[in-house]
């Protein structure tokens, strides 16, 4: 296997900070969405609402310079948004987010072998003792790489992956409470399982060889001082994966033009709904279908190619696979 080099600068990013990767044939960067945000959408949040709620009540409770600037503007919604994210982190809500953030900074350190800056807390210096016992039988292959899964149009960035008796897995140091994310964190790393290691500075691919099947999770407690290792099915989270791609697709149908239509006479309206539908329905598979079309012509990973089938089986066609046949042909053999 190849030893990429991924250069330790972030993804290029649009507006709306969505990774911007160079397609595998080359060409203009496209905004691929990214891993934490394409599982997001099936994650039952309302416990963290909730949490959410009342430390934004706490912090204007605090605050008096807050609560007069949302009375002198409840029409501003710019206005009201900041000032529950400011009341948010008053109340210490970001806290252990920004603590999480430093420590997986600090592990970077640790398995790179680098020196740990000085005057780090003794909490913190215990954590990272644990951490360091806890995972002395892995072996890290890759920190912080980015990859990219082209079939699905999603990047991200995973932080290990490990050897372990003789198999690699993909890593994931989680500081939070595991207990109620566990679903998402499967699917996160289910999704960078499946992925490409990729080269932000060219473009380039390749494989990293971790499994699809189980992953581990970094466990830590930043207020016991402990690190637990787990097994996470990465099966289980894939099937995940397959729900949000369908729940992604639905919300990109112009719904408003597929559900509703001009109040009037209701003479025949099944006939006329199904005659729309359909054309609604086949205009939105041809437009899919191009899609596809293009992916398969940018391609020049033969197993890339082959896996489109099973993301699109729902609309592919002899054309395409046609197609896939011709651009497979045309690949050279090492390819």
């Amino acid at each position: 296997m190849t030893t990429l080099h991924t250069p330790e600068r972030d993804f290029d990013r649009d507006r709306w900070q969505r990774p911007l990767i160079i397609p595998a044939g080359g060409g203009k960067p496209v905004a691929y969405r990214r891993c934490t945000s394409y599982v997001d959408v099936i994650a039952d949040k309302y416990t963290l609402q909730q949490w959410e709620k009342r430390q934004v009540a706490a912090g204007l409770a605090q605050r008096d310079d807050l609560r007069l600037n949302v009375l002198a503007h409840l029409d501003d919604k710019k206005v009201l948004d900041r000032a529950c994210q400011d009341a948010k982190e008053y109340a210490l809500a970001g806290a252990k987010a920004t603590k999480g953030t430093a420590f997986h900074a600090l592990t970077d350190i640790v398995d790179r072998g680098g020196d740990l800056p000085a005057g780090l807390p003794d909490n913190v210096l215990r954590t990272l003792d644990a951490f360091r016992e806890a995972t002395r039988d892995l072996k890290v292959v890759h920190i912080e790489s980015k990859v990219c899964l082209d079939t699905h149009l999603v990047a991200g960035t995973p932080d290990r992956v490990y050897a372990y008796k003789g198999e690699r897995f993909i890593g994931d140091t989680k500081t939070g409470n595991t207990q109620y994310g566990v679903q998402k964190i499967a699917s996160q790393l289910a999704i960078y399982s499946r992925s490409y290691l990729y080269d932000v500075a060219t473009g380039a691919r390749d494989t990293h060889g971790a499994s699809t099947n189980r992953g581990i999770v970094m466990d830590v407690d930043l207020d016991a001082y402990t690190v637990d290792l787990l097994w996470i099915d990465l099966e289980a989270g894939w099937q995940t994966v397959m729900v949000a791609q369908q729940v992604w697709a639905q919300r990109g149908l112009d719904k408003r033009n597929l559900l509703v239509e001009p109040f009037g006479p209701t003479e025949r309206p099944s006939l006329h709904l199904e005659k729309r539908d359909q054309a609604k329905t086949e205009s939105r598979e041809d437009h899919e279908r191009a899609g596809v079309l293009r992916q398969i012509a940018a391609c020049d990973d033969p197993a890339i190619i082959r896996s489109l089938w099973s993301t699109y089986s729902s609309i592919w066609t002899d054309e395409l696979t046609e197609a896939a046949k011709a651009r497979i042909a045309s690949l050279p053999a090492s390819a």
